[in-house]
């Protein structure tokens, strides 16, 4: 029994590592590049002001940064002053960024939260009530931040957030921007 043992937990291990590698989890730290550039998902979403969209209107003529976050999330709130120096510096040179939010809640309850936060956020945020953008990024942890390049492709996905990787979105923000 005791040989069999340390082999059920090995095999145990093996597969719950198999099954987070093939889901795509990542480590806070890892900032991983896509082999073949897929297309992002295109479903519509609302902005806050009750306007509806997608990213394919922003296709051909605009970057665009879409973040996942959350009222709760403690990293998702400290990255938000980055994210908001992003917007201000690139966004009249043809950055779109947008924050998603993943509470679940509307407009009308984001509204009275926002002015709450520690910094004020000036570009778009998203309501994403029913899930349908966590979804289609399959977001399993927030933040989550992905890069869509002017071609529609996902350029690059991160999970978690850690002020070290800032000056990597900026140089391939910038490296997008020029394409």
């Amino acid at each position: 029994m005791s040989i069999r043992t340390p082999i059920k937990i090995s095999a145990v291990f093996m597969i719950f590592a198999s099954v987070l590698f093939l889901s795509g989890c990542t480590t806070p730290a890892e900032l991983t590049e896509a082999k073949q550039y897929p297309k992002a998902p295109d479903p519509g979403f609302t902005l806050m002001d009750g306007s509806t969209t997608s990213l394919a209107d922003y296709q051909g003529q605009s970057v665009v940064l879409v973040n996942f976050w959350g009222l709760r999330c403690q990293n998702c709130i400290e990255e938000m002053p980055f994210l908001e120096r992003l917007h201000n510096k690139y966004g009249g040179r043809g950055l779109v960024l947008l924050g998603i939010n993943t509470d679940g809640v509307d407009a009308e309850l984001l509204t009275k939260f926002l002015p709450q936060l520690p910094v004020k956020v000036s570009y778009p945020i998203v309501v994403d009530p029913d899930f349908t953008l966590a979804d289609s990024f399959q977001m399993m942890a927030a933040p989550l931040t992905i890069v869509v390049a002017k071609d529609g492709t996902v350029r690059f996905r991160h999970e978690g957030y850690e002020p070290s990787i800032e000056s990597k979105y900026v140089e391939l923000i910038e490296q997008l921007l020029a394409e």
